[in-house]
């Protein structure tokens, strides 16, 4: 059922105070696009971006006020219970054993664990390079922010909430890295609706017979060459499915278990015929469809064991079907404060993102250094998404020291200047 691009609930106390002084930004710049990215980087994604059957995704791909950003410009953070920090670093303030500590976080990877560590289904993938988009709605051509508001969590500490406006859209686009080029194997969308997420996925082929399809459209003396021989008949043949699973480390487990199957392809033995086929092939909605189907098994996408292939390394996102449900069973968990997975971690904040979005977050990455040192709460705007109207404190925020580099740093991005925390 092809779709067009278009959690758990909290009761706490909200608490939003008052905005005195607040300097008021701008709500638009003349070019989103480079807004934390370069030029050049830009340039790059825009040069390995697939067609796509969508024209609103389309649009967004080429318009000037969409915003690119990835994990190196944006750091995959979470909220502490008096600040923010990325996740690389939240074992190093937690006063834990590192059992408990290594059942919420892989310190290898420097991320948290399965299911919240990376984007699904790409966990174990060797050749994956993630891109991500936003585009935020407009009124009169100037971007509508964001508003954050505070909540009494821990200790009577606030923390930072916020909704995104109806309308906005996240996306994200998976790349095969093949030597110095992007390959382009699969796009997820979010988008923001007043009642959650609506969520969509864009692959070039939805279903084994469309990869069977385009071998036999680029390489017509398939038949003759054993590898796509061999691979014309794995795709034809609905008996292949083995079955899988996924599941989350004991702590987590109420988060994520999925049994299923995957569909591992062979080699397709001709390096170039799969570049083709992922840089010619117009990418469609997957929502709601069966890579193959044998009775009551069925699998949404392929696997892969091989260098390079229609998919990464070591895929798994068969498992998972995408409908709106699927997809937001991770991403509901956005904001749950880690303790309800281990109660000994109540002072340790909580699970990165918020409003369902994991990859996206407000901050000034530059005062992460300053959490927990000497009581101060490092909270402040990053000026770029201020000064861009994507956000904006619906109050003021408060720093132990007026005169310090943080204070300082959260006038420059527009707030209201800090004063004692209470």
């Amino acid at each position: 059922m092809p779709r067009q691009l278009g959690g758990l609930a909290f009761s706490f106390l909200l608490l939003t105070l008052p905005a005195q002084g607040m300097i008021v930004h701008p709500s638009a710049t003349t070019n989103l696009n480079t807004v934390l990215i370069t030029a050049d980087q830009l340039a790059t994604i825009q040069a390995a971006l697939p067609q796509v059957t969508d024209p609103k995704l389309e649009t967004i791909f080429h318009s000037p006020q969409t915003l690119w950003y990835d994990a190196n410009v944006m750091s995959p953070s979470y909220q502490d219970s008096v600040g923010a920090s990325a996740n690389i670093h939240w074992p190093d303030l937690v006063a834990a054993s590192e059992d408990v500590i290594s059942g919420i976080h892989d310190r290898s990877k420097h991320r948290w664990q399965f299911p919240f560590g990376a984007t699904a289904g790409t966990d174990d993938s060797t050749n994956l390079r993630v891109e991500n988009f936003a585009f935020f709605p407009q009124t009169d051509g100037q971007v509508q922010t964001t508003m954050i508001t505070t909540v009494i969590r821990n200790d009577n500490r606030p923390e930072w909430t916020w909704t995104y406006q109806t309308g906005t859209v996240f996306g994200e686009i998976l790349f095969i890295t093949d030597g110095a080029n992007l390959l382009p194997v699969e796009i997820r969308t979010r988008t923001r609706n007043p009642a959650g997420w609506s969520m969509n996925v864009f692959r070039p082929f939805p279903q084994a017979s469309d990869l069977a399809q385009g071998i036999q459209q680029l390489r017509p003396n398939w038949s003759t060459t054993p590898n796509l021989k061999a691979m014309i008949d794995f795709l034809g043949d609905n008996t292949t499915l083995k079955a899988a699973s996924l599941t989350a480390k004991a702590g987590l487990s109420s988060t994520f278990s999925q049994d299923g199957y995957l569909d591992t392809l062979p080699d397709f033995g001709d390096d170039q015929l799969v570049r083709d086929l992922l840089t010619t092939r117009i990418f469609r909605s997957a929502y709601d469809t069966s890579w193959k189907e044998n009775g009551a098994q069925k699998t949404y996408a392929p696997s892969t064991a091989s260098a390079l292939s229609i998919v990464p390394t070591n895929y798994t996102a068969g498992l998972i079907q995408v409908t709106d449900d699927a997809c937001m069973r991770c991403h509901k968990e956005t904001g749950r404060m880690v303790s309800d997975f281990y109660f000994d971690l109540y002072l340790y904040g909580e699970v990165w993102g918020k409003d369902g979005i994991f990859t996206f977050h407000p901050y000034d990455e530059s005062l992460y250094p300053q959490l927990r040192v000497d009581g101060i709460d490092n909270r402040a705007l990053n000026s770029k998404l201020a000064q861009a109207g994507i956000f904006r404190t619906a109050f003021n925020i408060k720093r132990q020291d007026s005169s310090s580099k943080a204070a300082q740093d959260s006038q420059s991005a527009g707030n209201a200047p800090a004063t004692t925390f209470h």
